[in-house]
């Protein structure tokens, strides 16, 4: 999430920095399978089409929904909604690309 250097003799001395998070899948939770679509919304009403491959992440008293692959999030999430019928508030269903999150 970044880089911290210290200058010591002369010398500059970098190293990365990183959050440890804590975070579980999506599916975790969820008994979705790839061909449904999961509709997760968030505390000022933005909402997100996404697949069963993201996270949650808990924080101090609230959760966020981490989309890996976009590097975006749904910040304090307050509802997941299952396959929500084509006029659930006037959401607009959008396909997603197929992802691939693979292990190294």
């Amino acid at each position: 999430e970044g880089t911290a250097a210290v200058e010591n003799g002369g010398q500059t001395y970098e190293t990365s920095v990183y959050t440890k998070r804590k975070v579980f899948p999506l599916s975790d939770l969820t008994p979705a399978g790839e061909e449904d679509m999961i509709l997760v919304v968030g505390a000022s009403g933005e909402h997100r089409w996404v697949e069963n491959r993201g996270y949650f992440e808990l924080k101090e008293n609230y959760v966020n929904y981490l989309q890996i692959d976009a590097r975006s999030r749904v910040e304090k999430v307050k509802g997941v909604i299952i396959n929500p019928p084509a006029a659930a508030g006037g959401f607009r269903r959008i396909q997603l690309p197929p992802i691939c999150l693979c292990r190294g």
